[in-house]
């Protein structure tokens, strides 16, 4: 008699800030059904899981086994796989929303430059980390030039909110609600500024990739059907992000036109040089030791096939 092989659980880890509610393009593909009809079709099942530190976190689950993909901010991801993470890069997307260096209102500062001798918040090791030393750099300072404060983002806004610490980077969205009060206000945006685009990457454990490339296939085909339907009903990615815990007002600030949201699967030229050019900065700055070639690690042939199978 046969053995009957039990499903493949397709285990994707992501950060959960308010709630556990999976946003973007993942939350649309598991609410339309998108995962659990492209999925079964290759005996397995799509598992979201939530995470509240993010990238310290995912990346332990991913080498440990506890998980298949995650979705992770730039700098944790590249720090993992410039310490030796065996993961395979499916899929590279760029934020649609920008980043907001806060200052407390009690510091008395105008400017970027005036940041010189303050005390400054920011996660080691975060896509933060990476953003403000670029802020710093672009006008003309280094991380040696303010006095830095290892805090979490929740940490560093409550920190600045209290005028503990002078200033932190921080997402737009809790920018703008932040800047709603009267203790915080903004610096600077980087709305616009393309190296300071803030990048994110699907990532997949290499082993699973190779002995489950039909599953990969069929989750980013999932996402592909996803973002279709997000591109007609844009209203239901701005619901996900107000089920996720985000208040309406700060949303329809973030984005006050619905289409502004700009969910997408497959990577670009653009995406991938910015995402390059993380790594770059990250090197230089010797915020890594070993050197990551996006080349080995990107792998575009998921994707590439998953749209084929589509047409």
């Amino acid at each position: 008699m046969k053995k009957k092989i039990g499903k493949i659980v397709f285990r994707y880890g992501y950060t959960a800030t308010n709630s556990d509610v999976l946003p973007g393009l993942n939350g649309i593909a598991l609410e339309q059904g998108y995962f659990k009809e492209e999925l079964s079709k290759e005996n397995a099942e799509f598992k979201a899981i939530p995470f509240v530190k993010a990238g310290p976190a995912i990346n332990s689950a991913l080498a440990s086994g506890g998980l298949e993909a995650a979705g992770l901010g730039d700098v944790p991801a590249i720090v993992a796989k410039s310490q030796g993470s065996d993961t395979m890069a499916i899929d590279i997307q760029p934020s649609d929303y920008s980043t907001h260096l806060i200052i407390s209102k009690k510091s008395g500062l105008k400017k970027v430059e005036d940041l010189k001798g303050k005390k400054v918040a920011v996660q080691s090791g975060s896509y933060m980390q990476r953003i403000l030393y670029q802020i710093l750099e672009k006008h003309g300072l280094s991380a040696e030039d303010v006095k830095l404060v290892n805090m979490s983002e929740v940490d560093a806004a409550n920190a600045v909110e209290a005028g503990s610490v002078d200033a932190t980077a921080v997402t737009e969205m809790k920018g703008i609600k932040l800047e709603q009060g009267k203790n915080v206000e903004l610096l600077y945006d980087t709305e616009g500024v393309t190296e300071l685009e803030r990048t994110s990457v699907t990532l997949v454990r290499s082993k699973f990739a190779k002995e489950h490339p039909k599953v990969v296939v069929a989750y980013l085909r999932a996402l592909i059907r996803a973002q279709e339907y997000a591109k007609k009903h844009p209203e239901d990615l701005r619901k996900l992000y107000i089920k996720s815990g985000i208040e309406e007002k700060i949303v329809d600030l973030t984005y006050p036109k619905l289409t502004d949201y700009n969910s997408i699967v497959g990577t670009t030229g653009e995406t991938k040089k910015v995402f390059e050019g993380v790594i770059t900065f990250l090197k230089e700055n010797g915020l890594i030791k070993k050197d990551v070639d996006l080349n080995q690690w990107y792998d575009g042939n998921f994707y590439e096939k998953a749209k084929k199978e589509l047409k």
